[in-house]
């Protein structure tokens, strides 16, 4: 067998390798990874207790969820209302991460 078919070989058992690997950690047993989102009170509650001042009266609404790829837990978009300071409500669309803690979901604004 010369170098060629040699490397060539190799070069197929190797990406074989990677992409059996590849499957086997982003795949759990049912084939679907399934992510823990907090409900929409969890949310809120969250997030109101990361920013107690800033958005009196909060209410939010969760849109689309994946995984968080800058720290543990899921990253959401999020529309957000709340009472502005010069009166009335305000309407803010925004990125928030929610880990998991032992008491509780804890909120982080990223956008």
């Amino acid at each position: 067998m010369n170098s060629i078919t040699s490397s060539a070989i190799a070069l197929v058992i190797g990406i074989a390798i990677g992409i059996g690997g590849t499957y086997a950690l982003t795949s759990s047993a049912s084939g679907k990874f399934q992510l823990e989102i907090p409900t929409e009170e969890e949310a809120r509650a969250s997030l109101q207790a990361a920013k107690p001042n800033d958005w009196p009266n909060l209410q939010l609404s969760l849109g689309q969820c994946d995984k968080d790829t800058l720290g543990p837990g899921v990253r959401c978009a999020v529309d957000v209302t709340y009472d502005g300071l010069g009166g009335g409500q305000r309407k803010r669309q925004s990125i928030v991460g929610f880990s998991q803690t032992p008491s509780g979901w804890m909120a982080s604004l990223y956008q």
